[in-house]
């Protein structure tokens, strides 16, 4: 077992969860959006309810990157694929 002078922060995966379940959450109900027409105002909300909830997860991620000392990867690679995920 490795020993680790400074611990590594872990709190990068559930956000990245959270980003991904979004999206695919988002996904579908876009499909659902552009298959039934007209387009309903409870399915446009929910498309801009997720884009907002996705927003704050990624204020979250960047909130970690600024006061973690240790990342389990790259800052940069962090970044890119958080701003990713939310695109």
């Amino acid at each position: 077992m490795r020993f680790r002078l400074i611990p590594r922060d872990e709190s990068f995966y559930p956000l990245f969860d959270q980003q991904a379940q979004i999206a695919a959450d988002t996904a579908s109900v876009l499909k659902a959006l552009i298959t039934s027409l007209p387009i309903s105002a409870e399915q446009v909300e929910a498309v801009v309810a997720a884009e907002k909830q996705a927003d704050a997860v990624l204020r979250d991620v960047r909130a970690n990157l600024e006061t973690s000392i240790v990342t389990p990867f790259d800052r940069e690679d962090i970044q890119a694929l958080a701003n990713a995920l939310d695109d």
